[in-house]
């Protein structure tokens, strides 16, 4: 794990367990005069997300719509061919746990700890033609982990073995190792293939999550579900860095000036320029991007429920009764 993150991380995880102790404590007593509602439950789930519909960024960066363009230069035909499609690093599979407490039989608070792992599809290419011939192609890669800490309130109808529920939070996004691999290889010139994989990093992510689905108790304590899930959610990452830089095989990266190496970005800033050129010893300051994380997808998982009985016997303990009854 990067190091400009690792205290984030290990102050949020324990924020969240902090957070889940105060909620059981604070409710304890109200849920133990609700019949009907269950203290805490837990969850594991897993699926997948499909890049949302609509995200569209620059060609350099992501990818727009396909495109082809032609023109005439000193007596030779040439053409461009773009393979490319929108993108969000939201796209890929899923993992996650969550946890909470019903604060009535219908409405509840919950935390949900997931992590997305961007899918290998997250790429495009980009082809260059000479009289119809091939003469180079660039590829671009996305991939990485987002994780994902989301407080949320849970509502859920029915009293059946089959409930409804919809879930809405706040979404807190760790980026994890988010890397851009780029390939270039161009015909009859020795100084190529060119590869690089260029990091990004710094500051967290933040958006909105829902989900819809239905829960079907498969016993008192057990149940199952499966829900639709979306995800808005943007990136704007701090920094970036070329990480590998090997020319025909072999290590060009000692030779570049940090300029060349590192980025900054962000909102405003001024560069101090010598002939035109920042400082070869200082990142490169540019304009903030945002990298797309939003998602349309679905989940599956189990649920456990803590209820009455184990309500029980805390409270009892508490009062220094023995659950059997003895003092």
């Amino acid at each position: 794990m990067p190091k400009n993150i690792r205290n984030p991380t290990a102050i949020l995880i324990l924020s969240v367990l902090i957070g889940l102790v105060i909620s059981y404590n604070s409710h304890a007593q109200l849920l133990s005069k609700n019949s009907d509602g269950k203290e805490l439950y837990f969850g594991v789930e897993g699926g997948y997300g499909f890049a949302f519909p609509g995200t569209t960024n620059s060609i350099e960066a992501y990818g727009t719509a396909d495109m082809k363009t032609s023109g005439t230069s000193l007596g030779t035909q040439w053409s461009e061919s773009v393979q490319s499609k929108n993108i969000s690093l939201g796209k890929g599979l899923n993992t996650g746990i969550y946890g909470g407490c019903w604060l009535t039989k219908n409405f509840g608070t919950e935390l949900e700890i997931t992590d997305i792992n961007t899918s290998s599809s997250n790429e495009y290419g980009l082809s260059g033609y000479t009289n119809g011939l091939l003469v180079s192609s660039r590829h671009y890669i996305w991939s990485g982990n987002m994780l994902r800490i989301t407080p949320a309130l849970r509502i859920q109808l029915l009293e059946n073995k089959t409930h409804l529920y919809a879930v809405i939070g706040f979404i807190i996004g760790i980026p994890l190792n988010i890397n851009l691999s780029y390939n270039f290889s161009e015909v009859n010139n020795s100084g190529y293939p060119i590869h690089s994989v260029e990091a990004y990093s710094n500051k967290l992510s933040y958006g909105f999550h829902s989900a819809f689905g239905a829960l079907y108790d498969l016993n008192s304590k057990i149940s199952v579900f499966a829900e639709l899930t979306g995800y808005m959610q943007s990136w704007a990452p701090g920094k970036s860095k070329i990480i590998t830089l090997t020319a025909n095989g072999r290590d060009s990266l000692a030779s570049l000036p940090i300029r060349a190496k590192e980025t900054v970005y962000t909102t405003n800033f001024s560069t101090a320029l010598s002939n035109g050129i920042a400082p070869a010893g200082a990142p490169t300051q540019a304009t903030q991007i945002f990298i797309p994380f939003s998602s349309l997808g679905f989940n599956i998982g189990v649920q456990v429920k803590v209820g009455k009985h184990f309500l029980r016997v805390r409270n009892r303990y508490k009062l220094g009764i023995h659950p059997n009854g003895d003092i």
